[in-house]
């Protein structure tokens, strides 16, 4: 699969929040992306391509055109075109989920027009969705599930059951 990106969608993607997050930046590029020329957020844009973002957009997995709407901030959606293909990919490190918009070029050949940074939605009622303080809170948190050779899902989701159970069932229904 080869995916290209034009500089001008490439700067467009460093310089907006809702595209990128910052922790996928170094700290000083984060706060000052805004003020960054066009040919520096360009390169930063190349290396968090290559290091992060260019196998897991190959990989994603491909979503129906209304489901991806649907997904993607409203403020987003003038953007958005029924007619490419959307792919959904999660980071797992880094707990974001993304949305990216591709048109089609030929049948292995593709140009990324844009990629939206989903916000944490709630979509399924029985999920909860919990975010660690720091992101060394969180692999550690990973580390002990693969110590336990459990899923960190599902320790952490036996963790509050085990904790729900030490209160009165009848009181909290």
């Amino acid at each position: 699969m080869q995916i290209n990106i034009s500089d001008q969608t490439k700067s467009k993607l460093v310089r907006q929040k809702y595209a990128l997050p910052d922790q996928l930046f170094e700290d000083e590029v984060a706060v000052n992306r805004q003020k960054l020329s066009s040919e520096k957020l360009i390169k930063i844009f190349d290396q968090i391509w290559e290091k992060t973002l260019k196998y897991a957009v190959e990989t994603a997995e491909v979503c129906e055109a209304k489901k991806a709407y649907e997904r993607i901030p409203d403020y987003s959606r003038k953007h958005f075109n029924d007619n490419q293909e959307h792919r959904e990919f999660r980071l797992k490190e880094l707990n974001v989920e993304f949305i990216v918009q591709l048109l089609p070029l030929s049948n292995k050949e593709y140009e990324l027009t844009d990629i939206w940074l989903l916000r944490s939605v709630n979509i399924d009622p029985r999920r909860i969705l919990i975010s660690f303080d720091t992101l060394e809170d969180r692999q550690r948190f990973e580390k002990i599930a693969d110590y336990l050779n459990q899923k960190d899902s599902e320790l952490g989701k036996q963790l509050l059951l085990d904790f729900m159970e030490k209160f009165n069932k009848s009181s909290f229904s």
